[in-house]
């Protein structure tokens, strides 16, 4: 069946080359498009339009039809000169008409008769509606992103577009939800779908953000797609070379240092020094037929830790220490037209980082984390378009990304030890880790190929109007290879400089009689890179059709269609024996509870396909221009948007992914370090079952009958010029998503899932939890595992009940530069609720839902973390006396919801009596009161620069720049608002117990402070 479907899909695509100018409109280009009429309101065909630009080799022509209708497309970003020519009128030069990114500029020309040979220069601002699209969409030129004071990357411009704070969270959209398209490639990490090409800022022409609306040739975009075009040579020499440097006497600390100590603060992440060197250089290397364009990049920074010198329980000394990093990487792109039917872009890209350690904060030792030796991203992008005739075109691209990162410890550590050799420690009541910390050795590599054929062709006067249409074919293959290793695999809980946790933990002399002495954890991992590598391989084929109709240059329809299917699997796996203690632990425990030992060699046959889905995706936009002038557009737009499928999703079922297990310890010959099982005794923690790492078991973890998460997504909007150069618009946004898939328990032997609470395997209980400072008494009914429970396996599957909405209102206005300033800025009144997060950590396929009943308590309303309810967003660029530039950004959120939580666990009575599982879910943590009732603090922060520009017409131009971040100093103080903690209630339907609230809360600890410095940074820059 699934096929069949994409067998038609095909042939619907392929039937159109028969009945399908070059130039019309992709991804990363743009289109004019108008009317010419004489004095008399008499439309006039046979006029030539011709237009030039130093974004374009050469010039493009196009004559009008017997309705007086032209078409220029597939025009480079940039501004351009249109020339309209007809014997016996005028000749009419409209200049400054500015073409961006996948929009589309629709003029209006009227044409005096005259019997003499005349041209008339007409200047007039360039139209700053799109009275044809139906997207929501804002656009970044670079003029703007040159100025204004932004961090330099591409995923802080995304959040210069309305109502989004984060680029990982994009109206209601999840972490993965994001799309980035550079040059007509997905430029995605193909692992975990954020962004995976590192372009630098000086590279963009311009930037594309689409919050809604987006036609059937953008696929996979349920949050919002970031359209990028970089920038191109030309028939003159241009370049740039800029720095930046900052230095620590160049930042303030808002808040002094001994008031840090005193909150038990480190110092913030103050550079020592930062600095950054690029450089572009292009121009022809042959005049109208090929373009060359190059940059370069090179940065260094060293920065304060924020580590306190401390020695370990251990008795070894950590010193201070400074993080230091660097980075290099280039860019090239060829563009070539060898002839006017023809055209040809190549573009190449890399980018590695180094880290000498990524060790961060008071609690964190130098050798305690990996380094970036190096973290490098690679992409590389071609494409091919020809013109078939002057109604249709066919443009063929092909691509490829990588990202890889070779993650190793410290060598040389700090201490001199060699760190594969050495356990990982952390004491949970200090929080310090020492040994070799919180990770192992990492390798990672994330490549994706991709290719695809695009055909557009225009058809005037047919069925009542003038449409384009558009069909393409995508094809696009992922893949995830993941290490992790380290000849040790020992975490080692301590407690308050004790190696016995549970002594510590429950002030005891000895074992306690239950738990023993301590705790520890072990990693299931190779020794090697090689002998620990979990994989996962994705492939997504597409196919789309789309039209847009235009009816009396008024009504544009624009309809498509999009088919989208996606599989992935799991190839065949080789884990060696585990390092240190971990075999015969393993052998002590795991074996007699499960019949395997998985720190003993695992080798596997793979699966494919382990998850696979495909959906189609109709989408509907209307478009109507109010009075005819193309000054006020009406938008609707209706459709459906499918979520990606990304290699770590599938690679997390792998089971060589790293996870560990938990193993209480009675340490017999109480020499305080876990010795090999036989000397020490163990008893597993079982959280989670090891059967899950069995291929008879994980092979079956996906429901075979999954289906596509997508969202169904509503916009309304209206924008209008309110006068030259200047555009408001209000628009209305409401999405819903389907399909929320994630893992949920499930019995394999009744093949029923069981996360349910009327399931069969959950004993409710009700309790009050106390009154604690603001905080009234809550009342709750919860609920705990019965001991006939199966085995806490889980499947991944559709979530019934599990759901995600995101409504919204934007008001939104943008002023071009001219007459000496700009400005543009939104103002968003929204809400994200349901009962999912959407957050990096809950992405993965394994989060909150269906793990147990309790995700059913008090887990709808305002998402933590994601909802702000009111955004603001100002920025622009103003000219001073003395010829200097002066630009802000000021932007103001509301806080976060959040709602108070208790970790409850079960009196052992009563579950004795009611059949309640103590060793596998003692407790559970549950909302005691609505979800997302309560706000943390408003945050509002303001950025300037003030820039000095020295014109040498000979030479080019010199500039000097300060940038100013955090002008005011505001700082944000973090600190726990939750009073958390744990309930130990004496019975069922009672208030009586034992409370005790989170230490931080109760200490009121200050964790950290946002803000904490204002930061000054000069640049320098040269343009010829």
């Amino acid at each position: 069946m699934k096929l069949y479907k994409m067998l038609l899909v095909t042939v619907l695509c392929v039937a159109l080359v028969s009945a399908l100018f070059a130039q019309g409109t992709t991804q990363d280009t743009g289109t004019i498009r108008g009317t010419i009429k004489d004095t008399e309101g008499s439309t006039l065909p046979g006029v030539t339009i011709t237009v030039t630009s130093p974004a374009i080799m050469g010039t493009q022509t196009a004559v009008t039809n017997e309705t007086g209708a032209f078409r220029l497309s597939l025009l480079r970003v940039g501004v351009y000169s249109l020339t309209a020519a007809l014997q016996g009128f005028q000749t009419i030069k409209r200049e400054n008409i500015y073409v961006g990114l996948n929009a589309t500029v629709t003029l209006n020309i009227e044409l005096t008769p005259t019997k003499i040979e005349e041209q008339v220069t007409v200047v007039a601002a360039s139209p700053v509606v799109d009275v044809k699209s139906s997207t929501v969409a804002k656009y970044f030129r670079s003029d703007l992103l040159q100025n204004i004071p932004i961090a330099r990357d591409l995923g802080t411009i995304v959040t210069l577009a309305p109502g989004v704070v984060s680029a990982s969270s994009i109206k209601g959209g999840t972490a993965a939800n994001t799309i980035y398209h550079v040059d007509g490639l997905y430029a995605n990490d193909p692992d975990n779908a954020q962004l995976g090409a590192n372009v630098d800022f000086n590279m963009m022409e311009e930037v594309q953000v689409m919050t809604g609306g987006m036609p059937a040739e953008v696929g996979i975009a349920t949050g919002g797609y970031v359209n990028a075009v970089t920038r191109s040579g030309g028939n003159k020499f241009t370049g740039l070379l800029q720095t930046f440097l900052n230095r620590e006497p160049w930042t303030t600390i808002v808040v002094p240092e001994d008031q840090l100590r005193a909150m038990g603060l480190a110092r913030p992440n103050v550079n020592v020094f930062s600095y950054d060197f690029s450089g572009s250089f292009g121009g022809p290397i042959f005049k109208d037929k090929l373009w060359f364009f190059t940059n370069g990049r090179y940065g260094r920074s060293e920065t304060r830790s924020g580590f306190v010198p401390w020695t370990s329980p251990k008795g070894v000394t950590y010193t201070d220490f400074n993080r230091k990093n660097w980075n290099w990487g280039g860019f090239g792109k060829l563009t070539f037209q060898p002839s006017k039917n023809l055209r040809v872009t190549f573009n190449g890209n890399y980018r590695a980082a180094y880290a000498n350690t990524r060790a961060n904060g008071i609690f964190m030792p130098f050798d305690c984390t990996y380094t970036d030796d190096p973290w490098a991203n690679t992409n590389a992008f071609g494409s091919v378009t020809y013109i078939i005739d002057p109604n249709t075109f066919i443009e063929a691209r092909v691509g490829y990304l990588e990202v890889s990162a070779m993650l190793k410890l410290p060598d040389p550590s700090q201490t001199g030890a060699d760190l594969n050799t050495v356990a990982h420690n952390y004491d949970r009541f200090t929080y310090y880790w020492f040994g070799t910390g919180d990770r192992t050795n990492e390798w990672i590599g994330r490549p994706t190929v991709q290719s695809s054929i695009h055909l557009t062709r225009f058809q005037d006067n047919f069925l009542g109007g003038d449409h384009e249409v558009k069909a393409g074919l995508e094809l696009n293959t992922v893949a995830c290879n993941w290490s992790d290793w380290q000849e040790n695999p020992l975490i080692q809980y301590w407690y308050n400089g004790s190696p016995y946790y549970w002594r510590g933990l429950y002030g005891l002399s000895g074992p306690d009689p239950l738990h023993g002495d301590g705790q520890i954890g072990l990693y299931f991992m190779g020794t090697t890179r090689e002998n620990s590598m979990a994989k996962s391989r994705g492939l997504r084929y597409s196919g789309y059709l789309q039209d847009s109709w235009t009816v009396k240059n008024r009504l544009t329809v624009n309809f498509g269609l999009r088919y989208d299917y996606t599989r992935g699997w799991i190839p065949e796996m080789n884990k060696a024996r585990t390092g240190g203690i971990a075999y015969s632990v393993g052998q002590a425990t795991m074996y007699p509870d499960f019949g395997t030992n998985l720190f003993d060699q695992v080798s596997q046959q793979g699966v494919d396909p382990f998850v696979k889905w495909d959906l189609f995706a109709p989408r509907l936009g209307i478009t109507y221009d109010l009075f005819g002038d193309g000054r006020t557009a009406l938008k609707l737009h209706m459709g459906r948007f499918s979520d990606w499928l990304f290699a770590s999703f599938i690679v997390s079922y792998n089971p060589l992914r790293l996870s560990s297990y938990t193993f209480d310890w009675w340490d017999n010959n109480g020499n305080g370090v876990p010795d090999e099982a036989g000397i020490d005794a163990y008893k597993g923690v079982w959280s989670t079952s090891p059967l899950v790492k069995l291929r008879e078991y994980w092979s079956r973890l996906a429901d075979k009958n999954l289906k596509a998460t997508y969202d169904d997504q509503i916009t309304l909007g209206i924008d209008h010029e309110l006068f030259p150069n200047f555009r408001i618009g209000v628009g209305y946004l409401y999405k819903k998503k389907n399909n929320i898939i994630d893992d949920a328990l499930y019995d394999f032997n009744t093949s029923s899932f069981f996360y349910k609470p009327d399931s069969g395997y959950w004993v409710p209980f009700t309790t009050t939890v106390p009154a604690i400072n603001q905080f009234p008494a809550q009342t709750v009914t919860m609920y705990f595992l019965k001991s006939s429970a199966p085995q806490l396996l889980n499947m991944l599957t559709n979530i019934p009940d599990a759901y995600r909405k995101y409504s919204g209102v934007d008001i939104t206005f943008d002023k071009r530069f001219t007459n000496g300033w700009q400005v543009g800025g939104s103002v968003t009144i929204s809400k994200t609720w349901g009962n999912i997060a959407g957050d990096y950590n809950n992405i993965w396929g394994y989060a909150l839902p269906g793990n147990n009943a309790n995700w059913y308590v008090n887990n709808d309303g305002r998402l933590p973390g994601e909802d702000r309810d009111l955004v603001i967003k100002l920025y622009g660029t103003f000219n001073l006396p003395f010829g200097i530039l002066s630009s802000f950004y000021y932007n103001f959120y509301t806080g976060t919801p959040w709602q108070r939580s208790v970790t409850v666990y079960a009196p052992t009575a009563w579950a004795n009596a009611n059949g309640v599982d103590l060793s596998r879910a003692p407790s559970y943590t549950v909302n005691i009161e609505p979800q997302g009732i309560r706000r943390n603090y408003t945050y509002q922060n303001i950025d300037f620069r003030l820039e000095k520009d020295f014109s040498f017409k000979k030479i080019g131009t010199f500039s000097i720049y300060l940038d100013v971040y955090n002008l005011l100093g505001n700082f944000y103080p973090n600190y726990t608002t939750n009073p958390g903690g744990t309930w130990r209630p004496t019975d069922n339907s009672v208030a009586t117990g034992t409370y005790a609230a989170a230490s931080t809360f109760t200490n009121r600890t200050v964790s950290s402070i946002s803000n904490l410095t204002r930061v000054f940074r000069f640049s320098l820059r040269y343009v010829f």
